[in-house]
C-alpha cells in the first residue's frame, strides 16, 4: 500500500526543499543570487549522474564485492573492515566527491563571489542536487526492486531523507568553504583547492564507513557536529559584524573571514589588531553600501 502514496522523485524533492528551507531560515540574507544557487543545484545533479556512471564502471571492471552493504553485516574480525573501508573511501567517497569537485571547481573559477558564505551556499546547493538524484535511485530501489517490508521501506525513506540528504549538503558546504578561501588567496590557491576535495572525501568516507559497520550513531554525531560548527561560524560572523557596526572595536573572538578584502587584510602580519578592526570596519561599511 505504501507504494501507492510514495513517489521517489517528489519525496526526494520534498527533502531537498525542507533542508533548503532550514538553511534559508537560519541565513535569510540574500548574499548570492538565486540563479547562481539554481545552477549549482543543476551541477549537483550532473555530478551525480557522472558519479553513478563511474561507480557502475568500477563495479563492472573490478568486480567489487558489496555483500557488506547488507543491513545484517556485522564485524567479527579486523579483516571484515577492509571491504567497508575500501568501498567507503576509495569507491563511494572518492568517485562522488571528485565528480562534484570537477563540476563546482570550474564554476567557482568563472563566478564572481566576494564572501565565503556565498561559496558555502553554492556548495550546499550542489550537494543537495547530488542528494536529489541519489535519493531517487535509493527510493526507487526500495519501492520497486527489493523485497523490503513496509516498515523497512519507511525506514529507508526517513533515514535517507533526514541524514543522507543533509550529509551531501554538508560535504558541499565544506568544499565550498575551502574553494572560496582558495579563490581569495592566490598564493595558497592550489593547496586550499586540494583541501576542499580531501576534506569532503574524508567526511564522506567516515560517514559511509560507520553506517556500513552498523555504527550509524557516529555518522549522525559527525553530521550534527559539522552542522553546529557551520551554524556557529555563521552566527559568530554575524555577531562580529554587529559589534563593529555598533562601535565595539574589541575583538572577542578570532575573525571569521567572509569578505575577500578581509582575507587580504588579515594576511598582513604587520597590521595591529586596532588597524585590522579599523580596516574591517571600512570593508563592512562598503559592503553595506553595495547592498543598498
Amino acid at each position: 500500500m505504501i507504494n501507492e502514496y510514495l513517489n521517489p522523485l517528489w519525496v526526494s524533492l520534498l527533502y531537498v526543499l525542507l533542508w533548503m528551507g532550514f538553511f534559508y531560515i537560519y541565513s535569510p540574507r540574500k548574499t548570492v543570487r538565486p540563479k547562481f544557487l539554481l545552477f549549482a543545484f543543476v551541477l549537483g545533479i550532473g555530478s551525480a549522474l557522472l558519479a553513478l556512471a563511474a561507480e557502475q564502471t568500477a563495479f563492472f571492471y573490478f568486480d567489487i564485492n558489496t555483500s557488506f552493504l547488507s543491513p545484517f553485516f556485522f564485524v567479527r574480525s579486523f579483516a571484515d573492515l577492509w571491504g567497508p573501508l575500501i568501498f567507503s573511501f576509495l569507491v563511494a567517497a572518492v568517485i562522488e566527491e571528485s565528480a562534484k569537485f570537477s563540476f563546482i571547481k570550474k564554476y567557482f573559477d568563472i563566478t564572481s563571489i566576494n564572501q565565503i558564505i556565498d561559496g558555502m551556499k553554492m556548495g550546499l546547493a550542489m550537494g543537495l542536487g547530488f542528494a536529489f538524484v541519489e535519493n531517487i535511485i535509493y527510493f526507487s530501489d526500495a519501492l520497486y526492486y527489493s523485497n523490503l517490508t513496509t516498515e523497512e521501506i519507511a525506514t529507508v525513506f526517513l533515514l535517507r531523507g533526514a541524514f543522507s540528504t543533509l550529509a551531501h549538503g554538508i560535504y558541499g558546504i565544506v568544499m565550498g568553504y575551502y574553494l572560496s578561501l582558495a579563490k581569495f588567496n592566490e598564493s595558497l590557491r592550489r593547496r586550499l583547492a586540494w583541501r576542499a576535495l580531501f576534506a569532503s572525501i574524508l567526511i564522506h568516507g567516515l560517514f559511509n564507513f560507520f553506517l556500513i559497520i552498523n555504527l550509524g550513531f557516529y555518522s549522525v554525531f559527525m553530521l550534527v557536529f559539522l552542522l553546529i560548527a557551520a551554524l556557529l561560524w555563521y552566527n559568530d560572523r554575524k555577531n562580529l559584524e554587529l559589534r563593529i557596526r555598533g562601535g565595539d572595536r574589541t575583538l572577542v573572538v578570532p575573525p571569521f573571514l567572509a569578505e575577500r578584502l578581509e582575507l587580504e587584510v588579515w594576511k598582513s602580519k604587520h597590521s595591529s589588531q586596532a588597524d585590522y578592526l579599523d580596516r574591517l570596519w571600512n570593508i563592512l561599511l562598503e559592503a553595506e553600501e553595495r547592498k543598498k
